[in-house]
């Protein structure tokens, strides 16, 4: 039977909290500094694998409602050939395999620089419309929190003892 991906990952965080990093000198603060650095995205990760395409797969939901508010009537100046991209991606969006990391990533990516040129292009040659800015600022409410739940586990969040766990902020998506 072959290790599942946990066995996998406690081990090599073994392996460099126990062996590792005692084995670096004391004096080669770059080195040690590297390693703890190692070990506490290892940790994050050994947290967040089961849960990353959920969380990848909200993260779509919520970018996917904005690009769709963003081509609302009341929101002007977005071209024509970037509303129809927009369309197309929003499109895609409904078909694909939620659970396949990889596309998902892709997908929010494509979109994300869809939605970040229809407001750098709405934004000229003055300010946001009060409507792409409500749309913007609820879209960034939302996904911050998400953010900030998502990375909790970097104990950097001075709040962090307020949030929820990854699984209660993934279930109300």
């Amino acid at each position: 039977m072959l290790p599942g991906i946990d066995l996998r990952l406690q081990n090599v965080l073994k392996a460099l909290r126990e062996v590792v990093l005692p084995a670096i000198p004391a004096d080669q603060r770059l080195a040690r500094d590297q390693a703890m650095l190692a070990i506490g995205h290892i940790a994050i990760v050994a947290d967040q694998w089961r849960e990353a395409a959920r969380y990848e797969a909200g993260s779509l939901r919520g970018l996917v409602s904005l690009a769709k508010k963003l081509m609302a009537d009341e929101i002007i100046g977005i071209e024509v050939e970037t509303r129809q991209r927009l369309a197309d991606v929003i499109a895609r969006a409904s078909t694909i395999d939620l659970s396949d990391l990889a596309l998902v990533e892709a997908l929010i990516m494509e979109l994300g620089a869809l939605v970040d040129a229809v407001i750098l292009s709405c934004g000229r040659p003055g300010p946001l419309s009060p409507a792409l800015l409500d749309a913007v600022l609820s879209y960034g409410e939302g996904q911050s929190h998400r953010e900030r739940v998502w990375f909790a586990g970097t104990k950097l969040d001075p709040d962090v003892a307020e949030l929820e766990a990854i699984s209660d902020m993934l279930a109300a998506d």
